[in-house]
């Protein structure tokens, strides 16, 4: 079916679209960039589709003698923000701390993570998040 112009029922709050036997596989609102992706789910508030930023979880390893590594992936953006980076095996062969950035180049997304040269290798996993800005409402505690 190809259609043109709006959709809606001839009452408020009375009709349903699909039913619990007869459910729509997707439902496509907005644009790929204002409703979620693969990675940036959506959720319903209030009857409109808002995007959720979900904190994700990725594994490294830094191998033996390496200065870091640099992770990609699709669900990387700029904005991307590494809340945690936790060291599983090997922290006795990190001769600095691990630090991070996240950019995107050429089209290639990534998070990479420095640190002075390792004497062995270190494995963990960093949790990210897409880093999207909130501005709260600040009140005074007295």
């Amino acid at each position: 079916m190809d259609f043109n112009g709006h959709i809606y029922p001839t009452s408020n709050e009375e009709y349903n679209l699909g039913a619990s036997n007869k459910r729509w596989a997707k439902l496509y609102v907005g644009t790929t960039t204002s409703y979620g992706d693969a990675y940036t789910p959506v959720y319903w508030n209030d009857g409109v589709p808002s995007v959720v930023t979900p904190v994700q979880y990725c594994e490294f390893t830094i191998g033996s003698g390496d200065r870091g590594v640099q992770l990609t992936h699709d669900a990387f953006t700029r904005d991307s923000y590494v809340l945690q980076i936790v060291v599983t095996e090997g922290e006795s062969n990190l001769n600095s701390a691990i630090s991070w950035e996240s950019d995107v180049e050429n089209g290639v997304k990534y998070i990479k993570l420095t640190c002075s040269v390792t004497s062995g290798a270190v494995s963990g996993y960093i949790l990210v998040s897409r880093g999207d800005a909130i501005t709260a409402t600040q009140t005074a505690i007295t």
